[in-house]
C-alpha cells in the first residue's frame, strides 16, 4: 500500500469514529452479540446439566432396579445409595417400574 491508500483508510476512520449515529450502532450490535453469546453460553450449560442429571437418574433407577431384583429391601437400598426410602419408593413406583 501507498501512503495515499493509508491515509485514506485513516480518514474515513475518522470520519466514521465522528459519526455519533454510527458508533451507537456500532455499540448496539457489539452489545447484542455479547449478551447472544452469554445466552448461549448458559443455555449450553443448562442443557449440559440437564443431560447430566437426566443421565444420572437413569442410572439411579436402573440400579435401584437391579438391587430389587437381587432382593434387596428399599431400607437397604436407600442406605447403599444413599438416598432417602422415599425418594427410592417414589422412583420404584414411578410410571409403574424404576426406568423413568
Amino acid at each position: 500500500m501507498n501512503n495515499q491508500e493509508v491515509n485514506d483508510a485513516v480518514s474515513k476512520l475518522r470520519d466514521y469514529n465522528d459519526d455519533e449515529r454510527a458508533r451507537e450502532l456500532a455499540f448496539k450490535r457489539e452489545r447484542a452479540i455479547t449478551d447472544y453469546n452469554h445466552r448461549f453460553e448458559k443455555g449450553v450449560e443448562k442443557g449440559i446439566e440437564k443431560g447430566i442429571a437426566i443421565g444420572e437418574a437413569k442410572g439411579i433407577a436402573k440400579s435401584i432396579e437391579k438391587l430389587l431384583v437381587k432382593g434387596f429391601s428399599t431400607q437397604k437400598i436407600a442406605d447403599i445409595l444413599d438416598m432417602a426410602v422415599s425418594e427410592v419408593e417414589r422412583i420404584i413406583n414411578s410410571n409403574g417400574n424404576s426406568d423413568s
